[in-house]
């Protein structure tokens, strides 16, 4: 009996022996000291230790690990296994330094080995060399991005071409109609007619002027070269009375109201008194382009300073509401909500990409909202 089991365990041995030595994975066995006990020829091949020399050796020594990335050294998992009694894998990105200074990225896990009463005796370490596998990853990464850039590219390409067609029609209409009112001068007979020629190309003008500027100031604000912000103390109880005013006449021919609702102890905002006079009669424009006669234009302020920093609100709401489709569109460049302008005062369609630039530039933030009635911009400002 005591014959049969002895070779019963010779066979098992020798089968193992072959097993180990045939797989393609590294392994190697240690004691509970983490002297090496065993190591299968691909584990020689990888560590660049041949089993004779590392037999006896830590296994910190023989199966040295490091972070990829940044080189630092990796704990071996052996210490973990022995100390703990559980499986351990290693981090990603681990590489393996060989004997000669070689890196090779693995990736493998430890476990106990443990004798028939459940005791631990030792640590076997399983390792692969993953070269190939993040050779493949990294190139269907490339791939990826590559194919990403492709789209991209062609989406910022379509939107030059969407972007140059736009400038295009919009810079030679006005000069289309200067062209054909100055025609209709030359063979007019009515000095009145020729008057009011001459006060439409005088319009058009303006407006081919408008559009440059527009086009220019958006350029600026886009590569960041815009003048640099001054911040002024602005007192907004008389300085809002004063960026208003012009629109009062306006409002009156349109039949509209014009409100302004502002606390009496608003502490001073500094900001670029410029650039925040430029938002807000954008917007306020905008309000009497789409405020139907009778309807309202209200220009409320606010202070919030229970956080800080302290916040000034300016919301500018008009009776006028902008569909939901519509809506998500009305900071593109050139867009100009279809049907909208009831009193066919025309614009660039660059004005609220150029207001959404300036509130960056100050450091603030816009929102917009519309419904049962109403658009609504909230405008939220810190001090500079």
């Amino acid at each position: 009996m005591k014959h049969s089991l002895e070779r019963q365990l010779k066979v098992n041995q020798k089968w193992l022996d072959a097993l180990l030595k045939s797989i393609s994975d590294g392994v190697i066995a240690s004691d509970l000291q983490e002297l090496i006990t065993f190591m299968n020829p691909v584990a020689e091949n990888l560590t660049g230790w041949k089993q004779e020399e590392a037999l006896g050796r830590n296994s910190s020594e023989i199966f040295n690990i490091a972070n990829g990335e940044t080189h630092n050294p990796i704990e071996s998992p052996i210490i973990k296994v022995l100390q703990d009694g559980i499986i351990v894998s290693i981090p990603a990105e681990t590489i393996l330094i060989t004997k000669d200074g070689v890196e090779i990225p693995i990736d493998d896990s430890a476990a106990p080995i443990r004798d028939d009463k459940d005791n631990i005796t030792g640590a076997v370490l399983v390792f692969r060399d993953i070269t190939e596998r993040k050779q493949a990853i990294e190139a269907n990464q490339k791939q990826i991005e590559q194919e990403q850039l492709v789209v991209q590219w062609e989406e910022i390409n379509q939107l030059k071409n969407d972007f140059l067609n736009l400038v295009t029609h919009e810079l030679r209409s006005p000069l289309s109609n200067i062209k054909l009112m100055i025609q209709m001068i030359q063979v007019s007979s009515s000095t009145e007619e020729t008057q009011r020629y001459l006060e439409l190309m005088e319009s058009e003008c303006d407006r081919e002027l408008e559009l440059i500027d527009d086009l220019l100031d958006l350029q600026q604000l886009e590569s960041s070269s815009y003048p640099v912000i001054t911040p002024d103390a602005l007192l907004l109880q008389q300085w809002l009375n004063w960026v208003i005013e012009p629109f009062q006449i306006r409002v009156q021919e349109h039949q509209q109201t014009l409100q302004l609702n502002l606390p009496a102890n608003l502490p001073p905002l500094f900001s670029d008194g410029i650039s925040l006079e430029r938002i807000l009669v954008e917007l306020i424009n905008n309000a009497c382009k789409y405020t139907p006669a009778g309807g309202e234009i209200i220009l409320n302020v606010s202070h919030n300073s229970s956080e800080a920093p302290a916040k000034t609100i300016i919301t500018i709401s008009n009776s006028a509401e902008i569909s939901k489709t519509e809506l998500p569109r009305i900071f593109e460049k050139f867009y100009r909500v279809p049907n909208a302008d009831i009193w066919n005062q025309g614009g660039s369609g660059l004005g609220l990409p150029i207001v959404q630039k300036l509130i960056e530039q100050l450091q603030g933030n816009i929102q917009v909202e519309s419904g049962n009635g109403w658009t609504i911009f909230t405008l939220t400002l810190t001090d500079l």
